[in-house]
């Protein structure tokens, strides 16, 4: 596997910038990166440099997909007020809840924990079912899904 240097290198490349011109877009010398990239390693900072200078993003993106019986039980206890009138609802009611009263750390929760895939699918389905809760939240779930959806497949590039 290639380190994260020779990632942000071979992003630049791509782009049609050389290692000499990534470095000064970084504000570091070409000696520093060259040095960098036969550790396979840097100190954050020159990292976020070279990754800025690349156009790329550095993030964290947890290394197994969350399960899919446990968290419900987490996101029902962070969520009550989704539900509050029903504390035994199943996960598809507080996903369903959370959808058309859309909030987005409430649905970036629901991606981490249901995965973004499923709660889409589940947005979808709801959309398409005519329910006027979800033709009335239609703009800005779906805005609000697309930014969480994009911002996971910066994270995975």
């Amino acid at each position: 596997m290639n380190s994260l240097i020779d990632q942000i290198i071979s992003s630049a490349r791509a782009s049609g910038v050389n290692q000499t011109t990534l470095a000064a877009r970084a504000g570091i010398p070409k000696e520093t990166l060259s040095r960098a990239k036969k550790r396979g390693s840097a100190g954050l900072d020159i990292v976020q440099a070279l990754a800025r200078a690349a156009g790329v993003n550095v993030g964290i993106v947890p290394a197994t997909p969350p399960s899919r019986s446990a968290p419900a039980v987490a996101f029902r206890e962070r969520h009550r007020l989704l539900a509050w009138s029903n504390p035994g609802a199943s996960p598809t009611v507080l996903l369903r809840r959370a959808l058309v009263a859309p909030e987005f750390s409430t649905l970036l929760d629901a991606a981490l924990e249901f995965g973004v895939d499923a709660v889409i699918e589940e947005w979808e389905s709801l959309k398409s079912s005519g329910d006027p809760e979800a033709k009335r939240a239609a703009p800005i779930t779906d805005r609000i899904l697309r930014n969480i959806r994009h911002g996971y497949q910066q994270a995975a590039a």
